[in-house]
């Protein structure tokens, strides 16, 4: 292979070059040592599956009972080999499309004499190609452990290993082809067959969790594959990567388990079909996924509670009071005495007592459970799923106190933080006094990897609260200026037009306060984008192209490349706590471009029309004297 094959462009450096050619080479090589396994698999399984079929034929001929026995054995050993050479056809053809993420060459002095080891770094292992697991290889540790040219000194496989990185290179492959590598000579993609500098922006958009493995930081790394004595408590802004770090760290928890019962629990069954969706990305089918919703009627059924013994679960969420921590102390407290005669009529608190008075092997329990998003379960809920986790250890959460968006309650205080310690002390109401959950020692995330730095910014400013530590650089975010809420609607159709334009693949959120507004705004866009345009709980999995309209309090945990926020008015979102939390978590859905269109008075908490922090497009002005700000 060379350069004029592979199409790199001139004013590439000769460096530059060489590393492209490379990457292309290994990638080639490893293409090739696949194809080679998978055939002598092949082979393998064929002969030994025959093999077996033969010494079947003969056990059924043979009439002494000590032969049967003897080709009995040979025929097991014959079906043992043929599995596994199966097996191993099956792993080596899921890697065929993405067989690695990451590639590291070492030049190794462990010995005393330098020697160059290359591995690659993917979800599944195949040692004969030098492709290594990342949650189970400790080599893969260097990856992330080390940047390019630095030398390393670790003990791996009870081995005293030293020598200097060499090359550190992250990948993209698709349908076995490279598409991006980004390495420390710089970051270079492939656009219509052209190597081309920077990345080319082209991307496969699917309602999933986008891959983060290759590009997660060593505290990432370390938190994902940390054996943790008690649970793990994540909290961080918008776009930290609270979600895939918890999800990844799930996968790992769960491949080093014999007999794994995980499961995930989220607020929401729209948050629940994304996480699902990203169980590819996660080489593990193996989890459930439930809303905490499906838990309690679950748990209902299975603890044999009659509908008549208990209010409903949303009538339950009504009570606030009963929601009290005090209450929830007082009732947990009340499950440990034998004598109790409490019956409580709450749903929640019946399957809590239901759970605590059955002696610890009998309770329905989960092996692992990973709580997203978890300052939106109430206290009941997080004490019921605390019942839940076999091994506290096991148990991992995270969340943002800042994007609460559900009314407060009377009896719970409303400060973010607060709010986070609340729901904190619940679960700590089941946890052992060894294995409870520190609320200062909380694991905090301040990067965002999601939206720009500008979007970061004026999403800052909509909360009122200074939050994010770096970001990478982008466009400000637009507010579009309107007459009128019928002229907004024209206004956006012409947005949408232009975004899609330019952006041909891509998804585009549209956003409002509520349910009620999103399914007018459906209504009211539909004749113009027809089959173009649909709400977020109707989207496929493949969302390229599509125009998806969503209130606010539906998008939790999820990203898109284009949000426009309808409605930024005064009226909609007057000046609240709930108002600024709503906003932010609109804004920060946003990876590239974020708009806002308002009319009449716009919201107070949004920058003001001089702000540096927004460009303004003023469409009630002609278009000859209007620009962006």
């Amino acid at each position: 292979m060379n350069q004029e094959e592979i199409k790199i462009a001139s004013d590439f450096t000769e460096e530059e070059a060489a590393r492209i050619l490379d990457e292309e080479a290994a990638l080639q090589k490893t293409k090739a040592d696949l194809v080679k396994l998978r055939a002598e698999d092949s082979d393998r399984h064929n002969r030994y599956a025959d093999e077996a079929r033969r010494i079947t034929s003969e056990v059924v001929n043979s009439q002494r009972e000590s032969d049967k026995q003897l080709l009995a054995n040979d025929e097991a050993v014959s079906h043992a080999i043929a599995s596994k050479s199966m097996s191993s056809i099956r792993q080596i053809d899921k890697l065929t499309d993405k067989p690695y993420f990451a590639r590291i060459v070492l030049l190794d002095n462990s010995n005393g004499k330098d020697r160059k080891i290359e591995y690659k770094i993917g979800k599944r292992a195949v040692a004969d190609a030098n492709i290594i697991d990342w949650k189970n290889a400790p080599l893969a540790r260097l990856y992330y452990e080390y940047n390019e040219g630095e030398e390393y000194l670790e003990w791996i496989r009870e081995t005293e290993r030293t020598g200097t990185l060499v090359v550190r290179n992250s990948v993209k492959i698709e349908d076995g082809e490279l598409t991006e590598l980004n390495c420390k000579v710089g970051n270079f993609s492939k656009d219509k067959g052209n190597w081309i500098k920077g990345n080319s922006g082209r991307k496969n958009r699917s309602f999933e969790l986008p891959s983060i493995l290759s590009l997660i930081s060593k505290d990432q790394f370390d938190l994902i594959t940390s054996d943790s004595q008690s649970p793990v408590a994540l909290v961080g802004i918008a776009g930290s990567g609270k979600t895939a770090v918890a999800l990844h760290r799930l996968a790992w928890q769960v491949s080093n388990d014999d007999s794994p019962t995980p499961l995930v629990i989220t607020p929401s069954v729209i948050l629940s079909r994304y996480v699902s969706n990203s169980f590819s990305e996660l080489e593990n089918q193996n989890i459930t996924v439930k809303t905490i919703q499906q838990i309690t009627l679950d748990l209902k059924n299975k603890l044999g509670i009659q509908d008549s013994q208990a209010q409903s679960v949303n009538n339950d969420q009504e009570n606030g009071q009963l929601h009290s921590y005090s209450y929830l102390s007082n009732l947990v407290e009340e499950a440990k005495n034998p004598t109790s005669n409490i019956k409580p009529t709450n749903l929640i608190h019946q399957l809590i007592l239901a759970q605590l008075q059955r002696e610890k092997k009998d309770r329905i329990n989960y092996s692992h459970i990973y709580i997203d998003e978890f300052q939106d379960f109430n206290l009941s809920e997080l004490v019921l799923i605390g019942t839940l986790i076999d091994k506290p250890k096991n148990l991992t959460i995270s969340g943002d106190p800042q994007q609460r968006t559900l009314n407060f309650s009377k009896t719970e205080v409303t400060t973010g933080v607060q709010v986070s310690h609340e729901g904190l002390k619940a679960l700590n109401l089941i946890l052992p006094d060894n294995e409870k959950i520190n609320p200062t020692n909380l694991l905090s995330l301040k990067v965002s990897h999601r939206s720009t730095k500008q979007i970061m910014d004026y999403a800052d400013h909509l909360l009122g609260e200074q939050r994010t530590a770096d970001g990478r650089a982008g466009k400000p975010p637009l507010l579009l200026i309107c007459d009128s809420s019928e002229h907004s609607i024209s206004e956006l159709q012409l947005w949408i037009d232009r975004v899609s334009d330019k952006f041909e693949n891509d998804p585009i959120l549209i956003l409002t306060k509520n349910l009620e507004q999103s399914k007018f705004l459906l209504s009211a866009l539909k004749p113009h984008f027809n089959d173009g345009i649909t709400s977020i709980s109707d989207a496929p999995r493949n969302i390229q192209s599509l125009v998806l309209v969503a209130s606010i309090d539906q998008v939790k945990g999820l990203e898109f490349p284009h949000v426009c926020i309808w409605g930024a008015t005064e009226k909609i979102f007057p000046r609240s706590k709930l108002s600024r939390r709503l906003l932010y978590l609109a804004a920060t859905r946003a990876e590239e471009h974020l708009t806002l269109i308002t009319w009449g008075e716009p919201a107070s908490i949004v920058p003001s029309i001089t702000s540096k922090l927004h460009r303004v497009y003023d469409a009630r002005m002609p278009e000859e004297d209007n620009s962006e700000n």
